[in-house]
C-alpha cells in the first residue's frame, strides 16, 4: 500500500502518531476532514476515532472497494464489532485491563510514577 493515511479530529505538528511513518519512509496525510477525504485504492487508513471509522467504511462502501485487497484499514481500541464489520478490522489496542487496575493501585497508593502500558495487534483481513 502507497499511503499511510492517519485520520483524527487534533491534528499537532509534533504528533507522534506521525513518528512511524516518518521513520519507516512511509507516505502520509493527517485530515480531520472526513467530509472531504478521496478514499483511493492503494492506501492504508490508520483511523483513531470511532466516528470516523464509521465515515471511513460507509466511503468505502459507496466506492465499492474491497477492504483488504484494495484498501487496508486498522483501528485504534479492540471493540466487539470490528470483529465482525466488514471483513474484520484490524486493531490496536492499549492493554485497558492492567491500565484500569494499575490506575486503581496508583489511586490507591497515591503514586505519580508514570507507567507504560503494552499496545497489542490484532490482525484481521482488513489489513
Amino acid at each position: 500500500m502507497a499511503l499511510c493515511a492517519l485520520i483524527h479530529a487534533k491534528v499537532s505538528s509534533s504528533s507522534s502518531d506521525t513518528n512511524a511513518c516518518q521513520n519507516y519512509a512511509f507516505d502520509y496525510k493527517i485530515t480531520k476532514d472526513l467530509d472531504n477525504i478521496e478514499i483511493a485504492t492503494g492506501r492504508v487508513y490508520i483511523i483513531l476515532m470511532e466516528d470516523n471509522l464509521v465515515t471511513v467504511v460507509k466511503k468505502l462502501l459507496q466506492a465499492k472497494l474491497i477492504v483488504g485487497q484494495q484498501v487496508e484499514i486498522i483501528s485504534y481500541n479492540e471493540t466487539p464489532i470490528k470483529e465482525i464489520i466488514l471483513i474484520g478490522i484490524t486493531t490496536i489496542s492499549a492493554d485497558f485491563k492492567m491500565m484500569g487496575e494499575t490506575a486503581a493501585k496508583m489511586i490507591l497508593e497515591k503514586s505519580t510514577q508514570h507507567v507504560a502500558v503494552p499496545f497489542y495487534l490484532t490482525l484481521r483481513d482488513s489489513l
